[in-house]
This record gives C-alpha cells, sequence and structure tokens, in this order.
C-alpha cells in the first residue's frame, strides 16, 4: 500500500542501527573525537527502504520526528521523578551522531521534514501533525514503541502502523494483542500493565491477561474503571480492593502515559522541511567516512567536479 504521509520515530530508529552496527566508526577529521557511525549508516539506509511505502502524490512527504535529547523529559518529570530515570545517559559521541544524522536528513530529499520540540516526545508530536493532514490522506507511522500504535484509525483517519516489518490496522493489532487499539485502550493498557522502558512502574501487579483484556473492551480509561468497580461482575471483592489500594499509582501511570497537549496550531513552528543538497550531502558523507557509492547513488556522478565547481562558481564577496 502507497501512504501520501509517513511519520517516522527518528530517534528509535538512530537508536536501533547504534546497537546493531555497533562496530562502524570514523575519527573525524582535525579532531582526536572518535564517531561512531553506525546508527547514521543504518538510519540512511532504513529510510531509504521506508521509501518504498510512499506515493507520488504531489503532496507526499515523510516526516521525522525526534525527542529533544537535550532535556530530561521535564513534563513528565515534574508529574513523576522517577520518569525514565532507568535511562542511561549515553557518551556525548551518541547525540552527535543524532546531529549529524539530522544535518544530513536536512540536505536529503525535497520530500522530508524534521520535527522536534524542547520537552516534548516524538509521539506527542504526531498527533497534532496528523490534525493539520487533510482527512483523506493515508498515513504510515513507523516505530517499534507501542506508543505510536495509539494512533492508528485515530479521529477516524486512514493510520496504519509498521511494527517490526508487519504493518498494521485495527484488525491486525486486535488478532496480535486481544483488543482493538485507540489511543484511550492503549493508554489503560499501560496504565494497568506500566512501561519498563520508560520505568513506568506495574499499575496493578498480577492482573490476569483475560480481565485485563475484558477491562479494555468495556472502559476508555481507568477513572472509569475505579468509578464503576462495584459494577464489574467478573471483578472479584479482592480484585476491586486491589484496584483501591493501588489508585493513586493508576491514576499517575494515566497521567505518564498520556498525550502531552501541543495546541495544533503550534506544530507549525516545530517543522523544518528539507532540501536536497548534493554537495552538502558529498561533504557530510566524507566527513564520516562512508563509501558514497553504498550509501546515497544520487552522489556519485562527478562528485568531484561538483565539488570544484561549487569552490569555484562561489558568490564573490565584497572587499570592504
Amino acid at each position: 500500500m502507497k501512504y501520501s504521509k509517513i511519520l517516522i520515530d527518528g530517534n528509535n530508529v538512530y537508536h536501533r542501527f547504534y546497537c546493531v552496527n555497533n562496530g562502524m566508526k570514523t575519527k573525524l577529521k582535525g579532531t582526536d573525537v572518535q564517531l561512531k557511525t553506525g546508527g547514521i549508516y543504518g538510519s540512511i539506509k532504513y529510510l531509504q527502504s521506508i521509501d518504498k511505502y510512499l506515493s507520488n502524490l504531489s503532496n507526499s512527504r515523510v516526516y521525522i520526528l525526534f525527542d529533544n535529547f537535550s532535556t530530561r523529559i521535564s513534563n513528565r518529570k515534574e508529574i513523576d521523578p522517577e520518569y525514565k530515570s532507568n535511562r542511561e545517559r549515553r557518551n556525548p559521541a551518541y547525540y552527535r551522531g543524532i546531529e549529524y544524522l539530522q544535518l544530513i536528513l536536512l540536505s536529503y530529499s525535497n520530500k522530508y521534514s524534521l520535527i522536534y520540540r524542547s520537552n516534548y516526545e516524538a509521539d506527542d508530536l504526531c498527533k497534532p501533525l496528523i490534525e493539520t493532514f487533510p482527512k483523506d490522506d493515508f498515513i504510515l507511522v513507523v516505530s517499534d514503541d507501542q506508543d505510536w500504535a495509539r494512533l492508528i484509525d485515530y479521529n477516524k483517519r486512514n493510520v496504519n502502523w509498521l511494527f517490526q516489518r508487519e504493518v498494521y490496522d485495527k484488525y491486525a493489532f486486535n488478532k496480535r494483542y486481544g483488543y482493538y487499539p485507540s489511543a484511550n485502550k492503549i493508554i489503560l493498557y499501560k496504565t494497568i500493565r506500566g512501561d519498563t522502558s520508560d520505568n513506568i512502574p506495574v499499575g496493578l501487579p498480577y492482573l490476569p491477561e483475560n480481565i485485563l483484556l475484558q477491562l479494555l473492551n468495556d472502559y476508555e480509561n481507568i477513572y472509569q474503571v475505579l468509578n464503576n468497580l462495584n459494577d464489574i461482575d467478573y471483578l472479584h471483592k479482592e480484585w476491586r480492593q486491589k484496584f483501591n489500594s493501588c489508585k493513586n499509582r493508576l491514576m499517575l501511570n494515566n497521567d505518564l502515559v498520556e498525550y502531552l497537549n501541543i495546541p495544533e496550531n503550534e506544530i507549525f513552528s516545530y517543522i523544518y522541511n528539507c532540501k536536497f543538497n548534493k554537495l552538502a550531502l558529498i561533504l557530510l558523507y566524507n566527513a564520516l567516512g562512508f563509501k558514497i557509492s553504498k550509501i546515497d547513488n544520487r552522489c556519485v556522478e562527478n562528485q568531484e567536479k561538483d565539488v570544484v565547481q561549487t569552490f569555484i562558481n562561489r558568490e564573490k564577496i565584497k572587499r570592504m
């Protein structure tokens, strides 16, 4: 299937290939800095493979969304100081690699855009972005983070989720996970089950899966569950008591998993439209030690001539 809009979790893609291609590294010219380049190289090749899903319509576009890695997700840490405290702070070269990847992407394609905003995570930016698209657009969101599955059929739009090489609509998701996806349902699931990757503890330990799935089919959020405990006939007395005893943790989890509110009209301030620049790509690929013929064939032909001609024909600067 072809999509007119593709939204990609940039941090997720970079981290995956940083780990897979851990042996790839280069020494930056003129410095003593050893930069691991596997995350950059793998991300570029992966994005090229995603291009096959993009339609040829004039409004087709790929949006690559990034967490602002220089912050500590401060909005959610105000709710719970332990949020993501289990995430290892990596060495500066890891984050330098993300910066190089962003520089490459800014010059990579006229159909690409980068999006990020301080103190917000990439999936928070998806919802207001999608709301700016025409309602008949077919949209693909790409991430190994299940938070992104909240966008499947978001607000009755045509949104699918690419996860581990499989594309999920609501029916495929239901077949795998046992319930139909929505922002509320996935938030309720993670509110009860927690999320180890974000250091969100289990809200209610040991709740049987069949009871959890029944709750997901019957209720939209944890507040509905808590307000109707006495009317849920498949919850034994002991489970009702456990829900009440874990009430504070469950409500805290809900606030951590819930989308942070970004007004739709603000999202345009965080979009950086990219533009193909062959010379910039050649210089960046060379600086990172990449063999250009293997990473980007568009930059192979007459690359040395292009660099020389651009230098010779550069704009003359008037002497003062």
